[in-house]
């Protein structure tokens, strides 16, 4: 086939290379020329504009990420402080949970409360509900006590866990410069007999003592509203109890 010639596209003939109709079949060709040389330029410039409207859209989602973002309230900070008070609180020790110590009371609110109180009536030692809030101010006392608030009944506590006491013989403490003082004993009940109460004597010559070598006591004070009494502890202690054997 020379140079000036093409073949048909249509019918697959010999013509010249300008023809623009096909002298076999009939078939125009200026329109297949037109449409096989433009349709590359019309792909790429689609792309390109389809490139460019991705880029815008992009762009115009991150500004608006960006301007909401600056509305919403920072949360980072308190999430660090939260972890920092969790990490905190890992670290620092904690006293062993107990068993809650519970309590009863007796010999409160006799019919002769006034002679219980041996001229010391005003005192209101031996008033029913002064019994009632001895005992729940003890057992806050034990579940409040660690080893360095009320060590000797967190000790007595923790060795006893079904640990339960008694506050009985509530007295005026005849305190001559302290009419209000109030004394009673306190009996400890299910506990161990080697629990250790206290010591008797200094440095090393502290001796141990256990319950059953003791009397405990606690000194409080009553305080009335409406008919109504409260207590307050001034101390709980023991002291042992020397010279006196089981039969």
């Amino acid at each position: 086939m020379e140079d000036n010639t093409k073949r048909c596209p249509y019918c697959g003939e010999e013509i010249k290379a300008t023809a623009i109709k096909c002298k076999h079949c009939g078939e125009f060709l200026e329109e297949v020329q037109t449409e096989s040389s433009s349709t590359p330029e019309i792909q790429k410039s689609n792309t390109g504009k389809n490139i460019a409207i991705g880029c815008a859209c992009l762009f115009g989602l991150l500004m608006v990420m960006g301007i909401i973002g600056s509305f919403l309230p920072e949360t980072e900070t308190s999430n660090s402080n939260t972890s920092n008070v969790s990490s905190n609180s890992t670290t620092e020790p904690a006293d062993e949970v107990k068993e809650r110590v519970t309590g009863t009371y007796s010999g409160f609110g006799a019919i002769d409360v006034a002679f219980s109180n041996l001229g010391g009536q005003n005192a209101r030692c031996a008033e029913k509900g002064a019994g009632k809030s001895l005992v729940n101010e003890l057992e806050k006392m034990f579940e409040t006590s660690s080893t360095k608030n009320n060590p000797v009944l967190y000790s007595i506590s923790s060795y006893n866990p079904k640990l339960k006491f008694e506050v009985s013989n509530p007295r005026w403490a005849e305190d001559m410069y302290d009419l209000d003082k109030c004394i009673a004993d306190i009996t400890f009940k299910n506990y161990k007999p080697d629990t250790i109460a206290g010591y008797s004597g200094y440095g090393e010559n502290a001796t141990p003592y256990t319950i059953d070598e003791a009397q405990f006591g606690v000194t409080y004070y009553v305080s009335e509203l409406s008919g109504k009494y409260k207590a307050s502890i001034r101390a709980v202690g023991s002291n042992p109890v020397q010279g006196y054997y089981d039969n």
